[in-house]
């Protein structure tokens, strides 16, 4: 992880003042506990996998305020002293046998997390920058052996909760929707295959709410609300491939 050491401007948000620099930035160290469990179910039917971690973190680098008077706020990187983060990540593949679909497969994973640490300038606990609450993965692969036809699809949904965003004089809230990504792939004449993909397939986005604030984030009004939604549509792309 670099050092900000040097002032710099913040590329995303071009009414940002220019971020202080702070020469005396510690680099943060991180104590990590994890435990890994697996459980083979009979027959090859499928694998559950359970992983459990905690972090205790010393020398957070977050967001501190260096303003030089009341009137005029300025943000730097800094240390602003220790926090946790803990998690729990479950997955899980089931080979869909036993439903006559010898070559079908579902896979899922299931990610929840949480951490804490002290806001300087709210004065408050909260959780680490851009760190949401989990995510929610479901996935679904069959491969039609007898006629070398394969299909799927992949979707993802991230719990409530966001990734934010904590500064001196401004607070974000990004929110992502649901993701989806399907697939159908055939070998035709030898060994050429031919791959169609939908990317975003639920032309999912993003929103993102910023609140200013004229001096700091612990104002009890914020001056100015900003709110913006971007997607980037449904993407496909046909892959066509084979070996010589």
């Amino acid at each position: 992880m670099g050092l900000d050491l040097d002032p710099s401007a913040d590329s995303n948000d071009d009414q940002q003042n220019t971020e202080a620099g702070n020469p005396e930035l510690a680099q943060e160290e991180t104590w990590h506990y994890e435990i890994n469990l697996e459980y083979r179910l009979a027959d090859d039917i499928g694998v559950i996998n359970m992983r459990a971690y905690y972090q205790d973190i010393s020398n957070v680098i977050d967001r501190l305020d260096m303003r030089p008077s009341a009137l005029r706020p300025v943000g730097a990187t800094g240390n602003i002293g220790d926090a946790w983060k803990q998690g729990l990540v479950i997955d899980t593949s089931t080979r869909l046998g036993f439903l006559g679909l010898p070559g079908a497969i579902v896979t899922t994973a299931v990610q929840l997390e949480d951490s804490e640490v002290r806001d300087p300038i709210l004065n408050v606990d909260r959780r680490l920058q851009y760190h949401g609450r989990g995510s929610v993965r479901l996935g679904f692969r069959h491969d039609v052996t007898t006629y070398d036809f394969h299909y799927g699809i992949d979707y993802r949904y991230n719990l409530t909760g966001g990734n934010r965003r904590f500064d001196v004089n401004r607070l974000e809230n990004t929110a992502f929707d649901p993701a989806m990504t399907v697939f159908i792939e055939k070998t035709l004449f030898g060994n050429v295959v031919v791959n169609l993909e939908s990317m975003n397939f639920l032309d999912n986005g993003s929103c993102r709410e910023r609140r200013r604030f004229d001096r700091r984030t612990s104002d009890p009004l914020p001056s100015l609300i900003e709110n913006a939604c971007t997607t980037t549509a449904r993407q496909f792309a046909i892959k066509i491939r084979t070996t010589f």
